[in-house]
């Protein structure tokens, strides 16, 4: 792959990085959230039903935003003469 290409693939992929970070946080914090106050409540029921309805996503999500970040450390950083996008 060309420099140009990879040069290219830099917004994309950061893009994709920053999005997939922020579903990654969202859902892991609302579950930890829903599961704290399951416990203030004193509803076991609420804090087992969190974990069986977001754990997964959670999980998928940090696979996703860590193959992204996997995927964007190949490309290069941007140099003194590179505008930042």
């Amino acid at each position: 792959m060309t420099t140009t290409a990879r040069h290219r693939l830099r917004k994309p992929i950061r893009i994709l990085f920053v999005t997939t970070l922020l579903v990654f946080l969202a859902l892991a914090v609302l579950l930890v959230a829903t599961q704290v106050i399951g416990v203030l409540m004193l509803r076991p029921g609420v804090v087992t039903g969190a974990s069986d309805v977001l754990l997964l996503p959670s999980i998928t999500a940090a696979v996703v935003f860590g193959l992204v970040a996997f995927a964007g450390s190949y490309l290069p950083d941007s140099g003194p003469g590179d505008a930042q996008d």
